[in-house]
Parts: C-alpha cells; sequence; structure tokens
C-alpha cells in the first residue's frame, strides 16, 4: 500500500476542493492507496471522522495557531519526517502550497500540484500575490493537473498539464419523485412554487449578491417564488442584509450546510450560479445529474455543460427572463443521471484516473 499526503486549506465540508477529494477517496481501492491530510483545525464541521474511519490520518495545526507559512512549514515538515509518503498533492491556492518544497527537500518522489480555479483571486492584491507565490510553487512540482482547461490555463500557462475533471457519485444525485415531494412538504413549497437555489460557499466570488437582485425583479412579475441560499461563508451577514433592504424576507431562505444537498437537487426547479470565477464548479456537476436546469454566468467553464446549463452574461433583465421561461417548462429529469455520468463526471470512474496517477510513482 502506498499513501499520498493531500494538502487542501481546510477539511470543511462546505469546502469545493475537499468535497473533490472525498468523493475520490470514498471510491478508490484503498487497499492500494490511503490518504493523509494536513489542514488547520476549525470548530466547524469537517471529513476528520469519516478520513479516520476511511484508515486516513489527520495533522492539524491547532485552531489558537495560525495558518503561516512558518507553522504549515512545520507541521509538513514534520509529518514528512515521520511518515512514508509516495505523493503529496497539493490544492492549490494557498500558502498550503509550501509543503511542495519541503516535500522537495524531503525527497517525496510524486509532487502534485492540482488547479482548482480559473482566477488568482478577486482582488487585486491577492491576485498579484497569489501569481507570484504560484510560479515559485510551480517549480516544486513535478505533476500538474487542473479540474478544467481555464483552471489549468490560469495557473500553469503555456505548460502541459492533466485535465482531470471533479466528480460526484451520479447515482446518489439521481432525481427521485418522491424526494422531491418529501422535501418540499416538508419546506411548505407547493408544486406550483418556482423553487430556486444557490448552492456554495457564502463568498464574493460566489456573487450571491447579483442573484438577489434577480430574485427582486423576478418576484414582481412572478410572486410564486422562493429562493434558498445554501452554504455558510463570511459573506453572510452582509446578504442577510442585502436581504433585509430589498424587502425579500418572504421570498428568501439561508438553509446553511445541507446534509442531504443530493436529495434538495430533486425538489429544485432551477439553480443559481453567477459567480466571477470557478475551476469547475461541483454545484454545476451535481445539479444537471438531478435534472435541474442551471444557469450560470458566461465566464464558466462549458466543460461542465451535460444540457442542462445556460451561460449568461451578468444582466439582471436577461437572467429574470430566462428564468421566466424555465418555470414554464417541464421534461423528464430521471435520466440524467446517466447522463452525467456518460460525460465522465462519475467519481467511481474517476477514481480509478487517480489511482493510475498515484501507482505511476516512477514517472
Amino acid at each position: 500500500m502506498i499513501r499520498v499526503l493531500q494538502v487542501p486549506n481546510t477539511l470543511q465540508r462546505s469546502n469545493g476542493r475537499m468535497n473533490v477529494i472525498m468523493n475520490i477517496y470514498r471510491m478508490i481501492d484503498r487497499s492500494q492507496i490511503q490518504f493523509d491530510f494536513v489542514a488547520k483545525q476549525t470548530a466547524n464541521a469537517d471529513f476528520s471522522a469519516e478520513i479516520k474511519s476511511m484508515g486516513g490520518n489527520v495533522f492539524f495545526i491547532p485552531k489558537d495557531k495560525k495558518a503561516t507559512f512558518k507553522n504549515i512549514y512545520l507541521l509538513i515538515n514534520e509529518v514528512l519526517r515521520n511518515n512514508k509518503y509516495s505523493a503529496i498533492h497539493y490544492h492549490a491556492i494557498s500558502p498550503w502550497g509550501i509543503g511542495l518544497y519541503v516535500a522537495r527537500k524531503k525527497n517525496v518522489t510524486m509532487r502534485i500540484i492540482h488547479s482548482h480555479s480559473a482566477q488568482f483571486s478577486t482582488g487585486l492584491i491577492k491576485s498579484i500575490r497569489n501569481k507570484v507565490f504560484s510560479h515559485f510553487i510551480i517549480n516544486q512540482a513535478n505533476v500538474l493537473i487542473a479540474c478544467s482547461n481555464e483552471a489549468g490555463k490560469n495557473l500553469f500557462g503555456n505548460r502541459s498539464f492533466m485535465n482531470i475533471h471533479n466528480s460526484i457519485d451520479t447515482e446518489k444525485f439521481a432525481f427521485k419523485e418522491s424526494k422531491r415531494r418529501l422535501i418540499r412538504n416538508s419546506m411548505g413549497v407547493s408544486e406550483g412554487t418556482f423553487l430556486i437555489g444557490q448552492v456554495g460557499r457564502l463568498s464574493k466570488e460566489k456573487n450571491q449578491v447579483f442573484s438577489l437582485r434577480v430574485i427582486k425583479e423576478l418576484v414582481k412579475i412572478n410572486s410564486n417564488v422562493k429562493f434558498l441560499i445554501i452554504g455558510e461563508g463570511s459573506d453572510k451577514d452582509l446578504l442577510i442584509s442585502e436581504v433585509e433592504r430589498l424587502n425579500l424576507n418572504n421570498f428568501v431562505k439561508f438553509t446553511g450546510q445541507l446534509s442531504n444537498l443530493n436529495e434538495v437537487y430533486s425538489a429544485l426547479d432551477a439553480v443559481l450560479l453567477p459567480s466571477f470565477y470557478e475551476g469547475m464548479p461541483m454545484a454545476a456537476i451535481e445539479s444537471q445529474c438531478a435534472g435541474t436546469s442551471i444557469f450560470m454566468s458566461s465566464s464558466i467553464t462549458k466543460e461542465v455543460n451535460i444540457g442542462f446549463s445556460n451561460y449568461l452574461a451578468l444582466s439582471e433583465k436577461l437572467w429574470v427572463n430566462e428564468l421566466l421561461k424555465a418555470s414554464k417548462k417541464h421534461y423528464n429529469r430521471s435520466d440524467a443521471w446517466k447522463r452525467a455520468k456518460q460525460f465522465n463526471f462519475d467519481s467511481s470512474e474517476q477514481a480509478i484516473v487517480w489511482k493510475k496517477l498515484y501507482l505511476n510513482t516512477g514517472h
């Protein structure tokens, strides 16, 4: 058996990169490959218990310490000194990339950098900082991976890289009429109500503020609309204030992080994703797997489209018009998960790709 050290910047369930890793970890042949993790310890719900139940180890920077370059360096140096790894897999972009530098010094055979984003940051200063740091870190790696062509070109420029799509358990996210009725009833949402959702971290780049402005205009035309904001994040208070400012309290609900998200997609009629940038959004894969129409900003990769995607410029009027059209459409959603599988978004198949990558440590 070989062990791989996974280096995200958090183990939180709300983190897209961690969900990508865990979807693979659940499916990969753990008799041949095991994952260990390094991250900053947080008070919020994370994947620690599940990782340990599958045979993995978790090494934390304690909650009372900051994830500075020094503390990250010291933790990873200690982990690599006390354990043998065939590969280290860093999920960009964060200061945790310093782990590749440590791994190179410790002669770890395979040093992977995995791009998950099509931009360095929303802010100019952070973008410049991340770009400079990433150029240094790329030189410590010997395997370059991206979740989409856009994410790869953003981080690696003209260098060659492997494009490995994000993936999910497609059958788990399949549309189920029984779950649709159950969840809508539990929320007090009638079948005639147009139920819209946005799934993801509550943060600037996800652009939930734009979604709220779209909903504000939409309910002027069709008042039988509900909007679920699903997730947690630093912008929650700002978004709550925006809901109050726009007088949308009767139309918007903050659900927090949901453990039954795979079933909730069946209850939704549409999903919004007006992000300023994404690598390959998990919400787009998940929603389409349930046959739920998703409306995305035109900057998001077309690689994620399996037939239920709508790409739109960030114009509120345009989004309102398209949502009004969607509210009148009805179609069979039951086989959408099979289509997602055909487009190579199933984690059981992608786990084979990851397995071959890790076992090829003599490249």
